[in-house]
């Protein structure tokens, strides 16, 4: 599934929808926290998007190198900990 995604000609539209829903998983996950620390609805918004786009980014790239599962390992700790820097104030 995931390679057809990436050979699509529609791919770029499906990495976009990807990264979207990224997204949206982040601010429902750190709204609260956001709210609680005084940050406002907008800069959730765009930390969420930014963070989206490096997780999307990554996971190509992850892909194309030939997914193994060492790799994957790696993969999850840089996403996790571009998540930790970027959303928990």
């Amino acid at each position: 599934m995931v390679e057809n995604i990436f050979e699509s000609s529609m791919s770029g539209m499906l990495v976009l929808m990807m990264a979207d829903r990224i997204a949206e998983t982040l601010r429902e996950r750190y709204r609260d926290t956001f709210r609680a620390n005084g940050e406002d609805a907008v800069t959730l918004a765009a930390a969420s998007e930014f963070v989206a786009g490096g997780i999307v980014r990554l996971f190509e790239k992850w892909w194309v190198r030939g997914h193994s599962v060492e790799s994957k390992v790696e993969l999850i700790t840089v996403a996790e900990t571009m998540v930790a820097r970027v959303l928990r104030p």
